[in-house]
């Protein structure tokens, strides 16, 4: 029978870490201090153990990746955090190891994924619970990214192939709406281009501000931004963009996830957000 990875989240990965990096622990005070029921705790400490983070049987301790991730989760380094969970996670790896052999431009949607990756593994099941909490992981911890407003998941590369340059311009002429005979919507919104474009080009956000900084500079008078009123449309998103940081106000440290559905637009160097692009003409540049 092949193995389905169990619903555990980041929060209760990092609570129990930290709990165990205090001393040896019982499953009975597990119960107690995550406000768990007996075979939810079970059910915890037996993907820990697959994860290779935790150890025993009626009591359990960090293993050395245990430890590992605990100073990671204090520190908030969460590209490590992601590297021990892709280490000892095999559900986690197969998943990812997917993605980021992906060749297409376009992402996945979850339903998709399910689908793909179930025939990827003969020892392993995914289904959509499971593939729903994958995507939390590696969205939070930064490995993947999620168009917000088409639901499809995508790898973020650490180098891309291609223009941004050439990829900007070619997206902002699909999205200008037409309006009648010679007559375009002249001003995209920068937060539906960000996305559209990171996707294509397997990019993180940040990269794309920072690029988009550099086109624009190269190109001032064939490319303008505009600002926004405070309740424009470009800021809303279909889904919330998921987020974790670290939540120690408690008695244990554990992580404080978020899942924000506004969009900011992009920073110009004079501290200036702005969240609509017009292009008048072919851009300079191949960055």
């Amino acid at each position: 029978m092949r193995a389905t990875i169990r619903p555990v989240s980041l929060s209760r990965i990092a609570e129990v870490v930290d709990i165990c990096n205090r001393s040896e622990v019982s499953k009975k005070d597990l119960e107690d201090l995550l406000d768990a029921s007996s075979g939810r705790v079970n059910e915890i400490t037996a993907e820990m153990e697959r994860l290779d983070l935790i150890q025993g049987d009626e009591s359990v301790v960090l293993t050395d990746q245990g430890d590992a991730l605990h100073g990671f989760l204090k520190n908030e380094e969460w590209e490590s955090v992601h590297e021990v969970l892709y280490e000892g996670g095999p559900h986690y790896r197969t998943f990812l190891d997917y993605l980021s052999q992906r060749q297409s431009k376009n992402g996945l949607t979850e339903e998709e994924i399910v689908e793909a990756l179930e025939d990827t593994d003969e020892d392993l099941r995914f289904n959509a619970t499971g593939v729903s909490l994958l995507t939390d992981w590696a969205e939070r911890l930064g490995a993947i990214q999620q168009n917000v407003f088409q639901g499809r998941y995508y790898w973020v590369a650490e180098d891309f192939e291609g223009s941004f340059t050439r990829t900007l311009q070619e997206i902002y002429s699909e999205v200008e709406v037409e309006r009648g005979v010679n007559l375009r919507q002249r001003y995209v919104s920068i937060p539906k281009l960000r996305e559209m474009v990171c996707e294509i080009l397997q990019i993180s956000r940040s990269e794309f501000d920072e690029l988009l900084n550099q086109v624009y500079f190269d190109n001032i008078g064939d490319m303008e931004l505009s600002g926004a009123p405070l309740n424009t449309q470009a800021k809303e998103t279909n889904v919330g963009i998921k987020t974790i940081k670290k939540d120690d106000s408690g008695s244990i440290t554990t992580t404080k996830m978020s899942s924000e559905q506004i969009l900011d637009g992009v920073t110009l160097e004079d501290g200036k957000m702005y969240y609509y692009l017009s292009i008048f003409d072919e851009l300079n540049g191949d960055v």
